[in-house]
């Protein structure tokens, strides 16, 4: 009877902490990827310098974000976005559009498959 007790209490404790980091990944996510819109709209409209600031704002928001989320999600995917994240300020501050544009949508790119490769759907189950 224990060992049925033990393997209910097991199986709880797993859906609990997938529920958790899933909702904690969406989250993240949603808060970087607003940001990134934020810095991504004062490009556009040509304010560099309040792009620059945001750009490394949401860097530094992605590095104290991804320390937790490292505790679950693979490193070399979250040092991919880290990668992508930390050259949007400098590109924003050089004015080429194109560039940025194309690192942009990369990092959203990047967030998005992280939160997809997080859920339980059958393409990840298999």
């Amino acid at each position: 009877m224990n060992r049925i007790w033990a393997a209910v209490v097991i199986a709880v404790l797993i859906a609990v902490f997938s529920t958790v980091g899933i909702s904690t990944a969406k989250n993240s996510a949603a808060e970087i990827l607003d940001s990134l819109d934020q810095v991504h709209q004062l490009v556009e409209a040509g304010d560099t310098e309040k792009a620059v600031e945001q750009g490394e704002q949401v860097f530094a928001d992605w590095k104290a974000r991804s320390r937790i989320l490292s505790t679950y999600i693979p490193h070399t995917r979250l040092d991919s976005i880290s990668g992508s994240l930390a050259g949007l300020a400098s590109l924003a501050s050089d004015g080429d559009s194109s560039s940025f544009e194309a690192e942009y949508r990369r990092a959203c790119l990047l967030i998005e498959a992280m939160v997809h490769a997080e859920l339980p759907t059958i393409d990840n189950i298999l």
